[in-house]
């Protein structure tokens, strides 16, 4: 080892410096079944990679998956939005027991429909440089090549 060992939990001790303590993809093959798997994969990766290593690398263009997929947004929006005015003409047009329960029916489906933003400090799992160092070295090193 030539540098601070990292252990985590139930995972082996590993050097991220000299990469001591990670296993050979040799050492991770057990048995006849598990070898025809991971050859079955290689070749789903090398030929994977032929395919996307020929082709150049382009923003989506406005195909039809993008086209649908921006009607059913709106769609979804506009729901939430007619709900929205049906719930008020509702209670202002036609005051009545029935009306007022539709329209709480309608303000309550429109409250779920609606679009929701929000940060990425309130999901739990998200992991940031400052909380997990270690691991962003790793990423950094994988992403240098």
């Amino acid at each position: 080892m030539c540098g601070e060992p990292v252990s985590q939990g139930k995972y082996p001790t590993w050097c991220p410096a000299c990469e001591w303590g990670i296993p050979k993809p040799a050492e991770e093959q057990r048995g006849f079944l598990r070898s025809l798997v991971n050859r079955w994969s290689a070749r789903q990766v090398g030929a994977l990679f032929e395919q996307v290593s020929g082709t150049t690398v382009q923003r989506p263009g406005s195909g039809l998956a993008r086209v649908v997929s921006y009607a059913f947004a709106l769609a979804v929006h506009l729901t939430c939005v007619a709900l929205l005015a049906v719930a008020i003409w509702l209670i202002v047009t036609r005051p009545s027991v029935v009306t007022v329960i539709l329209a709480i029916i309608a303000l309550f489906l429109a409250y779920h429909l609606r679009p929701r933003l929000g940060s990425l400090r309130k999901i739990r799992h998200v992991r940031y440089r400052d909380d997990a160092p270690v691991l962003f070295g790793v990423l950094d090193r994988v992403a240098a090549g």
